[in-house]
């Protein structure tokens, strides 16, 4: 059997190849099946590259029809060369409400999958209510293509049973909870009885949106937010450094202005400050297995920082994070965790097994 692994592992987002690694390993680890990952989110210069095609990618900025004529050529472009048994899409935001490549990304892969009799499960799913109806009718089509559905928070599998009607959808853990199942990890450099605590601190570059949601109206009172967030996790874990990162290095403008802006301060207390070049997956690793508190923006930097052993604080900019939050913070270890989120690509890989077997038998 060969599976087409379709997500954002392509990205120099380090949540997303996290996703995407921790899928690959799990399957090929575990089945004597096939994977290829290809890029979900495809844009309309992907296809094939001629002047015309150049063209109509500038004028699809303006015209819906147009940029997903161009996006499902691309896709059936993959798929022809790409012979697969079964997809996965996901996991992530594959309902990001305001995000309209998404939308259509997800409709036409779920579409063409379809047309060619090739069924695809959804993992990992998460996002945000759109407020289109446009958007919503899209999601709920693309969602009901699929032979299973699996979300992993409440807030998010309320509004796929609920808005989309996809009552056999279920709840698992983030697939990035079992990385460790499948990959060797550093060995931990820090331990219970260290009583200066070293935070790693991954801010992000939020939109106006979510902005509001922290009762926050201008970039500069954001700043302030974030800096005084820091202090109190400084003063409430003795900290003695703090590393400054992320998982996505469209972070690093926000970073360099917040180590601008707290480095002296942090100085003054006797607290090493320092910024972290992007690297890669394993760097970021690496550096988290000196870490004791992981404070962030960023879910997946939570996530990889549970893995490797360190407790963490988010910053609530959306409401999945505070209950991402209430559900995690307080577990004494991951361990049964990530055996719920390894045991959620199984059940995706038996539910495509059956239905490429339905398919067969008609």
């Amino acid at each position: 059997m060969r599976i087409l692994i379709i997500n954002q592992g392509h990205t120099q987002n380090i949540g997303d190849v996290a996703i995407n690694e921790a899928i690959v390993s799990a399957i090929s680890g575990s089945f004597d099946i096939q994977t290829r990952s290809v890029p979900f989110s495809i844009g309309p210069d992907t296809a094939e590259k001629s002047l015309i095609c150049w063209a109509l990618a500038k004028v699809s900025n303006h015209s819906s029809l147009i940029y997903e004529a161009l996006v499902s050529r691309a896709i059936k472009s993959v798929l022809d060369a790409e012979k697969c048994d079964a997809a996965i899409i996901g996991g992530g935001e594959l309902l990001h409400g305001f995000h309209k490549p998404f939308a259509s990304a997800f409709y036409l892969w779920t579409r063409e999958l379809r047309r060619r009799g090739i069924p695809v499960c959804a993992l990992g799913v998460s996002g945000d209510m759109p407020n289109s109806k446009w958007m919503k009718s899209r999601y709920k089509a693309a969602l009901q293509r699929c032979s299973s559905v699996g979300v992993r928070d409440l807030q998010t599998l309320h509004y796929v049973k609920q808005e989309y009607g996809i009552e056999s959808s279920y709840r698992a853990p983030d697939v990035v909870f079992s990385y460790g199942l499948s990959h060797e990890l550093p060995e931990r450099a820090r331990s219970a009885s260290d009583t200066d605590s070293i935070i790693m601190f991954t801010p992000a570059d939020l939109q106006k949106k979510y902005l509001q949601y922290l009762g926050i109206d201008t970039q500069e009172e954001y700043l302030s937010y974030l800096t005084e967030a820091l202090f109190q996790e400084v003063e409430a874990r003795s900290a003695k450094k703090v590393l400054f990162a992320s998982t996505d290095p469209s972070d690093y403008a926000i970073i360099d202005a917040l180590f601008s802006r707290c480095s002296p301060r942090l100085e003054g207390l006797s607290v090493e400050a320092e910024v972290l070049p992007y690297g890669n997956l394993d760097t970021f690793l690496f550096e988290l297995s000196n870490i004791d508190i992981v404070l962030s923006c960023r879910m997946h930097a939570c996530i990889l920082g549970l893995v490797c052993g360190c407790k963490f604080t988010v910053i609530p900019f959306k409401e999945k994070l505070q209950v991402f939050a209430m559900e995690y913070s307080s577990i004494p270890s991951i361990e049964g965790v990530a055996l719920d989120a390894r045991r959620s690509i199984v059940e995706a890989i038996d539910a495509l097994r059956s239905a490429a077997s339905k398919s067969n038998d008609e």
